[in-house]
């Protein structure tokens, strides 16, 4: 910092006056602050599949779901998807002495002015000394703050504030990118991803570019994580495996179905339905393919489980009663409950993300809609009343929503809805049939499969804030049931 000096100097009468301009050099330090029900008949009328639960026909017997492949001799290529356009809201900020600074941003002054605005030195009682701040930033916040996690083709708009050291704030600020192939950024902070890796986005006031602010932006694949999902791609249903949108890895190999698989709460282990040995029961196996278990061991059917998050326990639908209802086991002592007993079906049961409550489907009043209860069974509310069957719920990890299958507008699309049954809304919208919805970890994006490219179901993903969907298996037979693997499980403490 430089600083203005005024010296007078006072002699007695007899000698000349004069003034002197001198400088002082305080020290500067430049901180950065880095501010089952199965499908309906509309899915599996093309590939003579069947379903876990009865046909619109005959609702009294239930047959697992056994889908067949479709025979497709000239299976279509892949088409590319259509670059994203969601741009976030631009929070702007303009100087104001009052106004307060970034709501997500946390102060952080920065040591950069070691001199006080008024600074005096007496020399031989008659040299005096006056020191003036110069105003200038004294650091840069900038929102979000610290790190930035997107994927492929996002447009995101970054906002940041000079504060000064008189307390005014600025947005006239300059935007750079460390890597401009990886994410570019614009003058105004609007960044977009280009490909998979990591840039750093530095941002600093065009006068004074040695105080800056820093955010590091970590850009992923559309299908970042892991995903389990079935597949006759082998002649069969097996399970696999699809991480981070290219790693494809298949966990089983038999002569039997295996299919609507699901994920343990740490990863480590997933568990799905088989008839391998006859009828159908839960199996479990090792995230790598070994260790196969069977869970239960009857000569019914157990179908449609799901993991729950924070307890060793499962839950899944029998028909070990006669009709379908739900029942939780816990797998440390193998210890059955039954949750539902009435003459309705009651299946796809899943998890709420923190294990108090359980979503499922039920024609009990005619046609199928999704309910919810307690995890012990109590407290039934009923969500969806609509004129066509909803099955299939997938609870959001943020605990916000429901995403649901349902045919009520002729085919079969993938909707959702506030957990209290509110807002429901049509979010895949198109002629085909899209099914089985899965939230991915942040909840910003659905899991599904669908024949809208064909007539046998490939894995796709679509993003809630643009709608914007991206194919991410492209095969001639059938992927389908896909489950996104959650690390952000939310536990009850």
């Amino acid at each position: 910092m430089t600083k203005k000096l005024t010296t007078t100097l006072i002699v007695s009468s007899f000698l000349a006056l004069f003034f002197t301009g001198c400088v002082i050099n305080a020290p500067v330090n430049d901180n950065k602050v880095s501010g089952n029900f199965d499908k309906s008949e509309k899915q599996t009328s093309s590939t003579n599949k069947e379903s876990s639960y009865s046909d619109k026909t005959d609702k009294t017997a239930l047959v697992p779901f056994v889908p067949e492949p479709e025979k497709d001799s000239n299976p279509k290529p892949e088409s590319s998807p259509t670059p994203a356009t969601s741009i976030l809201p631009n929070t702007e900020i303009t100087p104001s002495p009052d106004k307060e600074l970034l709501p997500s941003i946390t102060p952080i002054p920065s040591p950069l002015i070691t001199v006080t605005p008024f600074y005096q030195e007496t020399l031989n009682d008659d040299f005096d000394i006056e020191v003036e701040q110069e105003i200038r930033p004294d650091w840069i916040a900038i929102n979000p703050s610290n790190q930035l996690v997107i994927s492929i083709e996002d447009i995101f708009q970054l906002s940041g504030v000079a504060v000064f050291t008189n307390g005014t704030q600025s947005s006239n600020l300059s935007w750079i990118s460390s890597a401009s192939d990886i994410v570019s950024v614009n003058n105004n902070g609007l960044i977009t991803a280009k490909k998979t890796g990591q840039a750093i986005i530095k941002v600093f006031s065009p006068q004074y570019p040695s105080i800056t602010g820093e955010i590091q932006v970590i850009v992923k694949e559309i299908a970042e994580g892991k995903i389990v999902f079935s597949s006759f791609r082998d002649g069969n249903y097996e399970i696999y495996t699809l991480t981070n949108g290219n790693d494809l890895k298949k966990l089983t190999n038999n002569e039997n179905e295996d299919s609507i698989p699901g994920w343990s709460s740490d990863g480590s282990k997933i568990i799905f339905q088989s008839n391998r040995d006859g009828n159908y029961e839960i199996y479990v196996i090792n995230a790598d393919g070994t260790g196969l278990t069977r869970i239960t061991n009857n000569q019914v059917n157990d179908v449609d489980v799901s993991w729950c998050p924070n307890e060793n326990k499962i839950v899944f639908s029998s028909d070990k009663d006669g009709d379908f209802e739900l029942y939780v086991m816990n797998l440390s002592n193998n210890n059955l409950q039954q949750l539902t007993n009435n003459s309705a079906k009651d299946g796809t049961p899943v998890w709420s993300p923190d294990g108090n409550q359980i979503a499922f489907s039920s024609n009990q009043d005619g046609n199928y809609n999704i309910y919810i209860m307690n995890k012990d069974g109590s407290g039934i509310s009923q969500l969806t009343n609509s004129p066509g069957d909803d099955y299939f719920p997938s609870w959001s990890y943020d605990n916000s929503k429901i995403a649901f299958q349902s045919n009520r507008d002729g085919n079969e699309e993938i909707y959702i809805m506030n957990i209290n049954g509110t807002n429901q809304e049509n979010i895949t919208n198109n002629p085909k049939n899209d099914y089985f919805p899965s939230w991915s970890p942040d909840s910003k994006k659905i899991v599904f499969d669908s024949d809208r490219d064909g007539e046998n179901t490939n894995i796709y993903i679509i993003k809630l804030e643009n709608k914007k969907v991206y194919r991410i298996t492209n095969h001639s037979s059938t992927d389908n049931f896909p489950k996104w693997f959650n690390n952000k499980i939310i536990l009850n403490r």
